[in-house]
C-alpha cells in the first residue's frame, strides 16, 4: 500500500511511524528506488529506555531509513500525541545517524530541545495547532524565531 502511494504520488521522502521493520524498509527501498525513508522509533520512558537501548534500536536500521524520527510513545497513537520526551534519553546520540526529534515541541522549548539532543531536523506540529489540523501561525512564527535564535548562536 504505502509502495503503490509513494509511486501514484511522486513522493521523494516517507515518514513510517507504525511498527515496520528493517526487512519490509529494506524491501521498500528496493521497489522505490530513490525514495528517502523516515522510519519513526517511539520512545516508552515507562519502560526505562535508556540511551544505549536507544542507539542500539537506532543503529539497527542504519542501512534502511535514511533518518531515524524520535518521537513520544502513546500506547493509543503512532505520533501527534503532543508530548515531551525526555531529551536526556536521547542526548548524545546525534553521532548515530540522521536524527529528528519531535514529540511535543513548541516555540518554547524548541530552543533547549535542539541545544541539548542536537538533532539533524525537527518535526512540529500538534503543539503548533490551535485545534486539530489547523496551524497557528503566531505560534510556528514563534517556532521558526527560536529555531532561528539557536542557529545564530552556533
Amino acid at each position: 500500500m504505502v509502495r503503490k502511494y509513494i509511486e501514484q504520488l511522486g513522493l521523494d521522502n516517507v515518514q513510517l511511524s507504525g511498527d515496520e521493520g528493517i526487512v519490509y524498509i529494506k524491501e521498500l527501498k528496493r521497489a522505490v528506488p530513490g525514495v528517502k525513508i523516515i522510519k519513526a522509533i517511539r520512545i516508552r520512558e515507562d519502560t526505562g529506555s535508556r540511551p544505549l537501548q536507544l542507539k542500539e534500536a537506532i543503529k539497527s536500521f542504519n542501512g534502511a531509513a535514511d533518518y531515524i524520527l524520535l518521537d513520544s510513545y502513546d500506547k493509543d497513537k503512532y505520533g501527534g500525541t503532543g508530548k515531551t520526551i525526555d531529551w536526556q534519553l536521547i542526548k548524545g546520540l546525534a553521532g548515530t545517524g540522521c536524527l529528528i526529534l519531535s514529540g511535543g515541541l513548541d516555540h518554547e522549548n524548541i530552543y533547549d530541545a535542539i541545544r541539548v539532543t542536537e538533532p539533524f531536523g525537527v518535526d512540529a506540529s500538534s503543539r503548533l495547532e490551535t485545534a486539530p489540523g489547523i496551524k497557528d501561525l503566531k505560534y510556528v512564527e514563534k517556532f521558526i524565531n527560536e529555531v532561528r535564535r539557536y542557529e545564530k548562536q552556533l
